[in-house]
């Protein structure tokens, strides 16, 4: 078999793999199988929404949750560091479900020769208090860097803070205000124009 045809069909296989567990119409976030447990959990959107689900490996999730991609608690990569990772966090209840995904940065020409180490998580907190942490298998991750529910939350109007951590409305600006501590106000003694 030729070799070309080859990698296209192994590329058709693993892209459908990534996507087997997302529900229709959505494509994979991040994706993996958990170390230690026979489960696995996805994180996939579409333009509006984004889900999670876990549970067994090929099986019907135990736990599904979906939130609008305007709202979901998405923390996108930070530009610096040797890894790219990103990460969704689902709210249900007192219980919060941090999932992410990513992998090391090649700085040379042997790291390119070689298949990046991915890595990803599951990190559950109950009540703001850690509850659980799960490892991912590396050779099951799936991740995606680039674009997504990034450029979605953008398309909306949201940009993202990284001195906050948060999203903030490209609608919110700030209003310049003069400030008390003016110094011309000091050198005419004039009362504060605010308080």
């Amino acid at each position: 078999m030729n070799f070309g045809l080859y990698l296209f069909f192994a590329g058709a296989f693993w892209t459908a793999q990534a996507h087997a567990g997302c529900p229709q119409g959505q494509e994979a976030f991040t994706s993996c199988q958990i170390e230690g447990r026979n489960t696995e959990v996805f994180v996939c959107f579409d333009d509006q929404v984004a889900t999670y689900s876990y549970g067994p490996i090929g099986g019907a999730p135990d736990l599904f949750l979906s939130e609008p991609v305007v709202r979901v608690d998405f923390e996108p990569w930070s530009g610096s560091g040797v890894s790219i990772f990103e990460s969704v966090t689902f709210y249900n209840g007192d219980y919060a479900y941090n999932v992410g995904g990513g992998f090391d940065r090649p700085f040379s020409e042997e790291d390119m020769e070689h298949e990046p180490r991915r890595f990803g998580w599951v990190e559950v907190t109950e009540s703001g208090e850690h509850a659980a942490s799960l490892e991912c298998i590396p050779e099951t991750v799936s991740y995606g860097f680039g674009g997504g529910i990034y450029d979605i939350k953008v398309a909306t109007g949201l940009t993202w803070d990284p001195y906050s951590f948060t999203w903030v409305s490209d609608s919110i600006q700030p209003t310049p205000r003069r400030s008390c501590r003016d110094p011309l106000r000091r050198r005419h003694r004039a009362l504060p124009a605010c308080e």
